[in-house]
């Protein structure tokens, strides 16, 4: 997703496979890289070989900075960090409040995630992977 932020504008984006999350600048210079050892075991599902696992799908901004991961293909959780990668907590969808919306990483990878809040409320997203994160930001 592509965020702008008072200095500039940054691509964002979980990778499925390594579990990281990025923050880059237009022209690809990596500015913000959040490893997966950041999400605490315990929210985090088991491999075959029993060892823990995310695998992120999608994410969103807020407009305080906080990002909103879904970890869609493993759990149902929706991992929040500070605008500088420090984890703050998780959500389980399961445990939200409202309706279940989609969020979309790619034509056949959906994962539905719970919101707190309504669309009209949330953020407009400039992204083609969640356009509808309604997340509430109170």
């Amino acid at each position: 997703m592509i965020h702008k932020e008072a200095d500039g504008e940054f691509i964002y984006g979980p990778r499925l496979s390594a579990g990281n999350i990025l923050k880059l600048t237009l022209d690809g210079k990596e500015v913000l890289n959040i490893p997966p050892s950041a999400i605490p075991d315990e929210f985090k599902s088991k491999d075959k070989e029993g060892k823990p696992v995310v695998r992120l799908t999608a994410m969103d901004v807020a407009p305080n900075g906080d990002l909103y991961v879904t970890d869609g293909y493993s759990s149902d959780y929706v991992h929040r960090f500070d605008k500088t990668g420090k984890y703050l907590n998780p959500s389980a969808a399961s445990s939200l409040p409202i309706a279940s919306r989609r969020c979309t990483s790619s034509p056949s990878t959906r994962a539905s995630i719970r919101r707190a809040s309504s669309p009209a409320t949330a953020p407009t997203a400039a992204s083609s992977t969640c356009r509808s994160m309604g997340i509430s930001w109170a």
